[in-house]
């Protein structure tokens, strides 16, 4: 009875996940509480759909004793999870009673288990944050699921940048569970001034949902050409400054090229796909459903020295679209959605403790 009462909390997840619409139709799975496009050929998610409710969340956490905070990140030491907001994991679900997984539905040719990840400086990133997922324990196992919800990901990006993007995804939806904006901002054109003395809070209104569409980015580079005398070539990447100039010239030795990364035990046969970068785009559903906005964010997948406002990642809709061939939330045509960093504050820190990680 346990058993298909998860199951069927699970379906309803996925099915409310899918309301706007599916990014791609290609070997979409319903895993615990998201949904997940799986790419047998690069052996990653192409995409992570998942609704992220912050009543929930509350509802679902528990005193916990006090201890030493480790990572709400991915490849994390043994200890209690810390979200950016400080907040951490309950006592009856915990990501230390879970463990990263090969998926037996998907074929053994394609298969991705633990121990896949050979890179150094590699970890094994989530899309959708386990410490979003703890209404069961066997919500918060699923994302562990090596082949739907994990991507290498560069250590130093998973432990603060990458942490920063999941902080923000827990803030923007507890203001957009409890129906919160920014005082004074999201006030549509023609809305009459809210009424006096009616015992609401400021900035208060209708709860909604926030959908998050998270996954990998392959990004071509300019690579210059050098021709050797056996005419075989030699291709070097180039850098912004360097694209200009060389673009500049009449015949300009440079081609539009996509390489990636491999990891993984040839050996097996089972070699995994490095992204160039990753992504999460998020919709926010408020005031009953009646007021939508959508932003996306795309991240280098490597060492990022500088700390940024979340901001300086953020990207066009319709740019993300272009780069990873995916159509998100079709049925509301994001691309044309209002910013929802107009409304909302589009930033998070890390905690101070793994500052350390940055180089």
């Amino acid at each position: 009875a346990q058993a298909s009462t998860l199951t069927a909390n699970f379906l309803q997840q996925c099915n409310e996940a899918a309301a706007h619409g599916l990014p791609s139709t290609a070997e979409v799975r319903c895993y615990g509480g998201y949904l997940a496009s799986l790419n047998y050929e690069r052996r990653i998610p192409n995409w992570v759909m998942e609704v992220v409710d912050y009543r929930k969340l509350r509802s679902e956490r528990r005193p916990s004793s006090p201890a030493v905070a480790t990572t709400s990140g991915d490849d994390a030491a043994p200890g209690e999870e810390v979200g950016c907001d400080g907040s951490r994991g309950g006592d009856e679900v915990s990501r230390n009673r879970s463990n990263f997984y090969a998926d037996d539905t998907v074929p053994a040719a394609f298969r991705v288990g633990p121990d896949s990840y050979t890179s150094r400086g590699m970890s094994r990133g989530h899309l959708a944050a386990a410490q979003l997922h703890k209404a069961s324990q066997a919500e918060m196992d699923a994302t562990f699921n090596m082949n739907a919800n994990i991507v290498p990901q560069d250590m130093t990006l998973n432990a603060v940048d990458w942490l920063r993007l999941e902080g923000l995804t827990r803030k923007l939806s507890k203001e957009v569970s409890v129906g919160q904006q920014q005082p004074g901002r999201g006030q549509r054109r023609g809305d009459s001034p809210p009424a006096a003395n009616t015992g609401e809070a400021e900035g208060v209104g209708s709860a909604g949902k926030l959908y998050v569409v998270s996954g990998p980015a392959f990004v071509p580079r300019f690579m210059r050409v050098e021709h050797r005398p056996d005419g075989t070539e030699i291709h070097a990447p180039l850098s912004s400054a360097d694209v200009s100039a060389a673009l500049r010239k009449t015949a300009a030795p440079v081609k539009l090229m996509m390489t990636y990364e491999l990891t993984g035990n040839p050996a097996r046969g089972t070699p995994v796909a490095v992204p160039s970068h990753l992504f999460k785009v998020f919709l926010a559903e408020e005031d009953g459903g009646r007021l939508h906005s959508a932003a996306a964010f795309m991240m280098p997948n490597g060492p990022i020295v500088e700390q940024l406002p979340l901001t300086a990642y953020q990207v066009p809709i319709e740019q993300l679209q272009r780069i990873t061939g995916l159509q998100f939330f079709p049925g509301m045509d994001a691309t044309r959605l209002p910013d929802l960093c107009k409304t909302h504050q589009c930033d998070a820190r890390p905690p101070a403790l793994f500052q350390r990680y940055r180089q």
